[in-house]
């Protein structure tokens, strides 16, 4: 081989090599891909959870401020009463 075919040979050797490591090495093309990806998705999950924090929160004020909604739940739940009234339970036959 001539010296020049060497030196094109060698040059072509790194510039694959550089190549390879740009595509592939672990900071390359496809791990950033790989990377954004996953950040896409955890991004979504979070979004979700937020809409349903959100819903269970408006729920807890709900009940903090709505007196009907706790009575109701201690009286078909709980099977509570207040002390003046009585309960008369039904059962089917």
């Amino acid at each position: 081989m001539t010296k020049n075919a060497l030196h094109f040979s060698l040059l072509i050797a790194v510039l694959a090599a550089c190549l390879y490591f740009i595509i592939f090495g672990q900071r390359g093309v496809m791990k950033y891909y790989q990377v954004s990806k996953e950040i896409q998705h955890e991004k979504a999950k979070l979004a979700k959870l937020e809409q349903k924090n959100k819903k269970l929160q408006a729920k807890i004020e709900a009940w903090q401020n709505d007196n009907f909604q706790k009575e109701k739940f201690a009286r078909q739940d709980l099977q509570m009463s207040k002390p003046d009234e009585m309960v008369f339970v039904l059962t089917q036959t």
